[in-house]
């Protein structure tokens, strides 16, 4: 998406030498609004889950992580033609190799879900870091 793109960091009167940017949306970058617009439209198409009285969801984003909820193998073409059409507008390119395909229950994973591998368990990084946030909010 960049093309020699290079970003300094300045830390207590002191900048660093540039550092190339390599992937990624950086913070601020007017691409990061079709992004946002790519999971918008991917939500309004999946199947997604049902929560609580029946709001339904197919897409939970928390920071630069997002995870998209396939419950209907129906939904594959959906899922793999809306980032296809984002890639052809914007130029950008997702990274696929960094994305993972979790099968719950009687999920079929010889079902190709864009040469996404699956794995049998993903690590929730923010878990310990939100609860660790919650316990020093109630000491204050």
């Amino acid at each position: 998406m960049y093309d020699q793109a290079y970003s300094s960091i300045h830390i207590n009167g002191h900048t660093t030498v540039p550092i190339p940017i390599q992937c990624g949306v950086r913070q601020g970058c007017p691409f990061s609004m079709f992004l946002f617009a790519l999971l918008w439209l991917l939500d309004q198409k999946l199947t997604g889950i049902r929560i609580g009285s029946g709001k339904r969801t197919a897409v939970v984003a928390i920071a630069d992580d997002k995870t998209l909820l396939v419950t209907d193998q129906n939904d594959i073409p959906a899922l793999a033609e809306t980032p296809r059409r984002y890639e052809k507008e914007t130029g950008a390119c997702l990274n696929l190799r960094k994305s993972k395909a979790m099968a719950e229950g009687s999920w079929n994973t010889t079902v190709n879900m864009m040469d996404v591998p699956y794995c049998t368990e993903l690590t929730i990084k923010y878990q310990a870091r939100l609860a660790n946030q919650g316990r020093a909010a109630r000491r204050r």
